[in-house]
């Protein structure tokens, strides 16, 4: 691969503590530059909500209104970090080729033992992340 494409890569840990955003530029193997990274912290509200998220999620409610609540809000969450990162770093809009989203973890089960199957659950909705 030739093409060299500007990524934003986003990570949100279990800690609840917010948003790393990072930028790098790759050819899709490797790393050609490492460029700014920044942490934007979950608002109380939006840390709330994804405990409440994940209340739901270890009681086995998947249909709450909780669990669609914490999406909402962390997509919300993650789409401000990406403005807030192409703010500070006085980048151009156009020049991103592609994010990284994977969401926020709600409930991660490994499995145990083999043959049983393992589960994680991750929240937040990659469309409405790229719409904006």
């Amino acid at each position: 691969m030739s093409d060299i494409l500007t990524a934003i890569g986003l990570m949100s840990g279990t800690s609840l503590d917010g948003v790393d955003a990072a930028v790098l530029r790759t050819d899709g193997e490797r790393v050609v530059e490492a460029g700014p990274a920044l942490h934007f912290p979950y608002t109380p509200g939006v840390k709330a909500s994804i405990q409440r998220a994940i209340r739901a999620a270890l009681e086995g409610r998947e249909g709450a209104t909780e669990v669609g609540q914490a999406a909402v809000d962390v997509t919300d969450a993650h789409v401000a970090a990406v403005e807030g990162l192409i703010q500070r770093e006085n980048l151009q809009r156009s020049s991103i080729d592609v994010i990284g989203f994977h969401g926020q973890t709600i409930l991660h089960r490994p499995a145990r033992s083999s043959g049983v199957q393992g589960r994680t659950w991750q929240i937040g909705d990659g469309a409405q992340l790229a719409a904006q």
